[in-house]
């Protein structure tokens, strides 16, 4: 059975996805801006691979391409200030926390001509991110929901983060995209899994090509070139 609006509404906490799960409020920790860091690198590594951890869109364009660097050069500019500091619970130095930070993190009218130092928060408002990031999303709902209406199944950021989409900071869109990239990821690995536990044979001549260590980068389409049904996961591991 798939998972009712009525399950949804009840498993899922009250409010807009945005107060999910927020960035802390006041004077941020190193540990806190360490987090939001690794959520962002996270979210550029979507569209832009690194060694070990191939991104999800095959393509993209210059303009994304432009703002993943930018991000990735912000990223490291504010790490490697970040490491003389040791106690990872201090308060960071007040220019490290000033108000462009959120914006950055912000809402599509926060994006102007003026405002022209906050990568993030345009590539997840650029039109053609939009484009590949809302279809992503929509089939991880799609897979949670008709899989099976079990509460274990069910993650109320990657719903919430579909459900609100076109009102949701920058921040929280970010975070839908995660969740529904782990989302897909744990499908395919259970669909590995139950793969390899029943054709041992296989596994023997072909080890490499079937390792779980692949799981992890089992995209939609990669799924299809490997010969894995779309409709199987969806309707036996989800």
């Amino acid at each position: 059975m798939p998972i009712t609006a009525e399950q949804a509404a009840l498993w899922s906490p009250p409010g807009h996805a945005d107060s999910l799960h927020p960035i802390p409020q006041g004077r941020l920790t190193v540990l806190q801006c360490r987090q939001i860091l690794d959520t962002t690198v996270a979210v550029v590594r979507c569209f832009v691979p690194a060694p070990g951890i191939p991104a999800i869109f095959l393509s993209v364009t210059t303009r994304e391409q432009h703002l993943c660097t930018f991000i990735m050069d912000k990223e490291q500019s504010r790490r490697s200030s970040m490491r003389r500091m040791r106690d990872r619970s201090a308060g960071l130095p007040a220019a490290a926390d000033d108000g462009a930070f959120r914006r950055g993190y912000g809402h599509e009218n926060e994006v102007s001509a003026q405002n022209t130092n906050v990568p993030f928060l345009r590539l997840m408002y650029n039109p053609d991110a939009v484009n590949r990031m809302l279809p992503y999303i929509r089939e991880a709902v799609q897979w949670m929901t008709s899989g099976g209406s079990n509460q274990r199944n069910f993650v109320p950021m990657l719903y919430l983060g579909f459900r609100d989409w076109e009102t949701s900071s920058a921040w929280t869109r970010g975070e839908t995209l995660i969740a529904a990239r782990a989302y897909k990821e744990r499908v395919a690995v259970a669909y590995l899994t139950h793969l390899l536990s029943q054709q041992p044979a296989l596994v023997e001549g072909r080890e490499e090509a079937h390792s779980l260590a692949h799981a992890p980068s089992l995209t939609s389409r990669q799924a299809q070139r490997s010969g894995v049904s779309q409709s199987e996961l969806r309707a036996r591991w989800a």
